[in-house]
This record gives C-alpha cells, sequence and structure tokens, in this order.
C-alpha cells in the first residue's frame, strides 16, 4: 500500500503548516515543528518501503520519544519490520508499545491484526 502526504497527515495527526510558519510552531514541550515531524515520518515510511530498515527504526524510534501518544510511530516500527517479514516483533512492538502508549487506538489494533496474521496467528 503506497502511503500518500494527506495519508501521512492523518496518522501524525498534526494539521499541515504553512511554509512560513513552521518555526513559529515550534512549542515548549517539543523539539521539532508538526512540520518537521510530518517530513521524518514521511522519510521513515519512504526508507522501510524502499527496505531501508535499520534508518527506519531509527527514525520510528526518534519519534516515538517524541510523540509518545500518537499511534503513528509504532505503526511505522511495525511496517518497518513487517518489510523484512519480522510479523512477530512487529506484532510484539504494537502490543507491548503501541497499545501501552494509545490503548484502543483502531489503527494500532488493525495492524496489530495485520501482523498477527501475517505471522500465521
Amino acid at each position: 500500500m503506497t502511503k500518500t502526504l494527506t495519508d501521512i497527515d492523518s496518522l501524525v495527526g498534526e494539521p499541515p503548516l504553512a511554509a512560513s510558519s513552521t518555526r513559529d510552531a515550534c512549542t515548549a514541550d517539543s523539539l521539532m515543528t508538526p512540520a518537521e515531524i510530518r517530513l521524518l515520518s514521511a522519510l521513515g515510511f519512504m526508507a522501510a518501503r524502499c527496505g531501508h530498515v535499520v534508518p527506519a527504526i531509527r527514525i520510528f524510534e526518534g519519534l516515538a520519544v517524541l510523540r509518545k501518544d500518537k499511534a503513528f510511530p509504532y505503526v511505522g516500527l511495525a511496517l518497518a519490520m513487517i518489510c523484512v517479514g519480522a510479523y512477530g516483533d512487529a506484532a510484539r512492538v504494537l502490543r507491548e508499545r503501541g497499545l501501552l502508549a494509545c490503548p484502543g487506538d483502531p489503527e494500532i489494533e488493525a495492524y496489530l491484526g495485520l501482523a498477527l496474521q501475517l505471522a500465521g496467528r
């Protein structure tokens, strides 16, 4: 499945910003603007899709620190693992980290179902 920028915006859950307001949008609790988070997220999904799993995992691990309460870093980690056939690891990340950070999140639950199905469980 190909991700579009609209898909990534919906995963990240932050509205797009005008280019001129990007730097002003930093908040006290964030080291990065929403636009920078979206860019890193897009790069992570592209890296995973192209088989560059280690950089993708590093990107999503960093995003999980910055956006602990959002689903997209955990989905990104799981997709990177799915791309290399590590279905059990993807399910573990979603179950143990994603659902812990975002209980009942439908996107995490959907990708958990996919990972479990691919793992044959």
